[in-house]
């Protein structure tokens, strides 16, 4: 599937207002590419920026131990 001439993909100009993290409008505009040939993969999703930056993921174990009653 290709764009008509001219026109170019709107993704990114989209979500701005409800995305503001530029890391992640770019991982999200790469993963949303039509044709599978030029879409990022998995590996490249999870090496991105959006994973590499500030705040970076705090350990589970620390978020879990807070928890002592199941919410099933």
């Amino acid at each position: 599937m290709e764009l008509p001439k001219g026109q170019k993909r709107k993704v990114k100009d989209r979500l701005k207002a409800y995305v503001k993290d530029p890391y992640s409008l770019d991982l999200i505009d790469k993963l949303l590419v039509l044709d599978p040939a030029q879409r990022i993969d998995s590996d490249d999703a999870l090496n991105h920026d959006f994973f590499w930056s500030d705040p970076m993921p705090s350990d589970l174990k620390n978020m879990l131990s807070t928890h002592n009653t199941s919410m099933f």
